[in-house]
């Protein structure tokens, strides 16, 4: 019980942390990386990513990518 209220209590603090992140700057690259940062916290993820359209070519690129990179 003690696991899950602490849990929470992290999750909200992330949650709060971002808000004021957002409301704090104009920066809208930083606020992705940092709003990536806080799900993959959130949901307890090894791995984040954002992906984004480029809108000449309509190809997807990454525009976050986070946790560690496997080479195959």
């Amino acid at each position: 019980m003690i696991d899950l209220l602490q849990r929470k209590l992290q999750q909200t603090k992330t949650l709060m942390e971002l808000s004021a992140l957002v409301n704090s700057t104009l920066d809208t690259r930083e606020i992705r990386k940092r709003a990536i940062e806080a799900a993959t916290c959130l949901v307890n993820a090894e791995t984040g990513s954002l992906l984004l359209v480029d809108r000449e070519t309509g190809e997807l690129f990454f525009e976050v990518a986070l946790g560690r990179r496997e080479m195959r």
